[in-house]
């Protein structure tokens, strides 16, 4: 998976006509942690900074979408918001 993110951050930089050097000075990392991170190699905040870099924040959306209720479950809760998870029994 995170080889494939690589390759996605590299095709993505590239189709917005950037050297590997532009894209370490826009998301304030050094370029060996750019290139790290095309290799599959790179840490989370990396990833969000060339993202942030690259205009692409938005993809974060489709990679974890946000949990939604449906009513029922909103009325039950009675506004709460989810804390923690229950142990199964």
């Amino acid at each position: 998976i995170l080889k494939e993110l690589g390759i996605r951050i590299a095709s993505l930089r590239l189709q917005k006509n950037l050297r590997q050097i532009d894209m370490s000075e826009q998301s304030g990392l050094s370029l060996d942690t750019v290139k790290r991170l095309e290799k599959g190699q790179g840490k989370l905040s990396s990833l969000v900074a060339v993202l942030r870099a690259l205009n692409a924040l938005y993809v974060l959306n489709d990679f974890i979408p946000p949990v939604s209720l449906d009513p029922i479950s909103i009325a039950k809760m009675k506004g709460k918001v989810r804390q923690r998870g229950r142990g199964r029994k």
